[in-house]
């Protein structure tokens, strides 16, 4: 029998059949942050363990200053030209900071350009691209380990990526076209849509009706083979990608004029594509982000309206894509930019939107997700009682006890992971029922196991590392996590 690590537990809330469903999921009325901006992006700028927001048009960044977005103030980041109408935000150089990678409108001639954090402020760290770019994101294109940068320019039909060779002792910066024939795409989403382990490229021809998606052959650089997903989209912008099955592959939302689809990955090499309609209830869909909202290990969808000026959550009650449940999160909300980030630290998702000027000036907005949170259990330190104790019966089994949570919550859920690796803990029992012990058949022959408390909607803590971090959520959680510290 292998060792058992006797972790720091806390509390948390599970899904079990029986409670509360998670469609009572609540979310607050707009929270202006600030206005004067049209773009935003959530990063952890001051590294003090929270999330602050990059924002434009005057750039700078908001330091949330309590750590649960109930105070924000305004820091600038001097730059050498005017607006900033794109960027995006990532550790470039592996010097854990986070760097910022911006579009320089002018009239002389568009740049891409990087701004290094030094730990003293951000700087000019050289032009890494040219050209207007409608998106520009990060992701890590060659699978080397670092953030590369991927963009579109829709005036040149050209998708491409700016490989990132950069470290802590400089930087360095190759240009790479996908492709210079996609017809005004107007956005581009990575993500691995074979299988193979390597991020593809997928896209919506504006210009065109096709969706298609550019395969990465996994070389170094990657060779791209473009594949069709579909062509019946009169003026397609939008799309996103997640599981939205549950069936380990991912899946492709797509927004259409006044519909928004969701095209099923049929698991193979390359995949197969059936489209399924979702919704008509947004005008003009402009934005989508896909993320499983509820913790329910599904992909719901949440969508930002040009036409009707809303932000909606479709929640995908069928668990795998045979019935959507459309939510209202806001209206008359002219957004240009959406995200969804845990503002206030208590692990769950909230939704942050970055508006127009019409009706009302820009603002940036927040749309607190109130789940209710629960706590954690004793883990012989800064939460008292018994913390958990394991023992092994003669049948092989482990029993586990514990002392309760410090909130009133309904349940427990267990969680075992390999020793050495301390987030790869899975679901053992997702529902105790309400009682403070269980039993476990092991797994695995060096575990550790995670007791983590819950209510009808969410689990709390699980512990805390030996740097006093929290530890993160299993990716396989039984619900949504959030958390509340104890009395």
């Amino acid at each position: 029998m292998g060792t058992i690590a006797r972790t720091t537990l806390m509390l948390a809330a599970l899904a079990v059949a029986g409670l509360a469903g998670a469609a009572d999921i609540p979310f607050a009325t707009e929270d202006t942050i600030s206005s004067d901006y049209f773009y935003h992006a959530a990063a952890d700028a001051d590294s003090d363990g929270d999330l602050d927001l990059f924002t434009s048009r005057s750039f700078g960044w908001l330091e949330n200053v309590n750590g649960d977005g109930s105070s924000w103030t305004k820091h600038s980041i001097t730059l050498d030209f005017g607006q900033v109408p794109h960027f995006t935000v990532a550790d470039f150089d592996g010097d854990e900071d986070v760097d910022v990678v911006m579009l320089n409108e002018n009239l002389f001639g568009d740049e891409v350009m990087l701004y290094e954090n030094t730990g003293a402020g951000w700087f000019y760290a050289g032009t890494i691209g040219g050209g207007y770019t409608e998106c520009l994101t990060n992701a890590d294109v060659d699978g080397d380990g670092d953030p590369d940068v991927v963009y579109t320019v829709a005036s040149q039909s050209t998708i491409g990526w700016i490989e990132n060779s950069s470290d802590a002792g400089g930087f360095s910066w190759t240009p790479h076209i996908v492709t210079s024939a996609s017809n005004l795409a107007l956005w581009v989403e990575p993500a691995d849509l074979n299988g193979d382990g390597d991020l593809d490229l997928v896209a919506a021809k504006g210009g065109a009706s096709d969706v298609v998606w550019h395969e990465n052959d996994g070389a170094d650089p990657p060779g791209w083979i473009e594949r069709s997903i579909a062509t019946t989209y009169g003026d397609g912008e939008r799309v996103a990608a997640g599981d939205v099955d549950d069936d380990g592959d991912t899946d492709l939302f797509v927004a259409g004029v006044g519909e928004i689809y969701w095209h099923e990955n049929d698991g193979n090499d390359p995949p197969g594509w059936t489209q399924h309609p979702l919704t008509t209830v947004v005008n003009q869909p402009r934005l989508l982000v896909a993320v499983d909202l509820d913790g329910d290990s599904d992909a719901d969808l949440v969508s930002l309206g040009w036409g009707d000026q809303t932000v909606r959550w479709h929640e995908n009650t069928g668990g795998d894509g045979s019935a959507w449940t459309d939510r209202l999160l806001g209206a008359n909300v002219n957004g240009r930019q959406l995200t969804l980030d845990d503002l206030d630290g208590d692990g769950d998702r909230d939704v942050v939107v970055s508006t127009w000027t019409s009706p009302t000036p820009r603002r940036l907005l927040w749309f607190e997700n109130q789940t209710p949170p629960s706590g954690a259990v004793p883990n012989g330190g800064s939460v008292p009682g018994t913390p958990l104790a394991v023992q092994l019966l003669p049948s092989g089994q482990l029993s586990l006890t514990w002392s309760p949570s410090c909130l009133p919550d309904l349940d427990y859920a267990v969680y075992e992971g390999a020793i050495g690796d301390f987030e790869s803990h899975k679901p053992a029992v997702c529902s105790t029922s309400g009682a403070t012990l269980a039993t476990i058949g092991p797994t695995l022959d060096d575990a550790y196991y995670l007791v983590v408390p819950r209510n009808a909607l969410s689990e709390g803590s699980y512990g805390r590392d030996a740097d006093g971090r929290e530890r993160p959520a299993s990716a396989d959680a039984c619900i949504g996590q959030s958390r509340q510290s104890c009395p």
